[in-house]
């Protein structure tokens, strides 16, 4: 907390081989301090990975409202990435990116729901006219749906999907902005960001849409210990046919007391 007015920053560090960040965001309570709020934001992304490389600073704002069951965020960011993807030649770029992302959440506990809907979808784009290097626009849906049986068995279904319509050539979408998937929070079974369009080298380069769906099992089997099994399948594609990759396997659970 900075003050008596409710003005607060927030600071976060994550160290990977893989991928590594440095982010901050000053945030101050809006005209309804409960539901409202606004945010200046900055951070520092590097990912050295499977020639999926790229170096990204970015600052900008947001403003944060909650409306019901709903959390609506409205956003402006100004983002420079220097990057190279597969055999692609190094390449920078800037862009000025306004966005939207919301939220609808209804669940009966937040912490372990044992009935819920999320439904979330985000749109973000940039354009020349307004100072970007290129013109895209990047929409995505995302689906969650948690149904139980009783107090030990549940399903748990998600989806992802996304789309993108750029003026120029793909190479020219910075690698942060592309779709890739793979790894454990989307197709279980296979390494992150593994799954994707390919060049003619057979490198994963992304694509510029996205469609990821799961389907997952789980019960208790003694306090809060439980097993799951689940299968997986998804594609990071361009074009209007994904090749679907499918995984999948058995989990064992532990509920956290925190």
């Amino acid at each position: 907390w900075v003050n008596r007015r409710g003005h607060h920053y927030e600071a976060e560090l994550q160290l990977s081989p893989i991928k590594s960040y440095l982010g901050g965001k000053y945030s101050i309570p809006g005209h309804d301090p409960v539901t409202e709020q606004y945010a200046l934001t900055a951070n520092y992304t590097l990912q050295s990975y499977e020639d999926q490389d790229f170096e990204r600073i970015a600052v900008g704002g947001l403003f944060q409202q909650e409306i019901g069951q709903w959390l609506r965020i409205y956003s402006l960011n100004l983002q420079y990435e220097d990057y190279q993807i597969g055999n692609e030649p190094r390449t920078s770029s800037f862009l000025i990116i306004p966005g939207l992302n919301w939220t609808w959440v209804n669940a009966d506990d937040r912490l372990f729901t044992t009935h819920g809907v999320l439904f979330g979808f985000e749109v973000r784009g940039a354009s020349t006219a307004l100072l970007s290097d290129i013109n895209f626009v990047q929409g995505l849906l995302h689906l969650k749906w948690i149904y139980s049986l009783n107090e030990d068995n549940r399903f748990i279904v998600r989806g992802d999907l996304g789309a993108t319509a750029i003026r120029e050539d793909f190479q020219k979408l910075p690698a942060s902005l592309r779709f890739f998937t793979g790894g454990d929070a989307s197709v279980r079974g296979y390494a992150y960001n593994t799954i994707g369009h390919t060049d003619d080298d057979g490198k994963v380069i992304g694509g510029k849409n996205l469609l990821v769906g799961s389907l997952e099992y789980e019960r208790r089997v003694w306090n809060n210990w439980g097993i799951a099994v689940f299968v997986d399948s998804g594609d990071a594609f361009n074009g209007a046919a994904p090749e679907m990759k499918t995984g999948a396997g058995v989990g064992l659970r532990w509920r956290s007391p925190v």
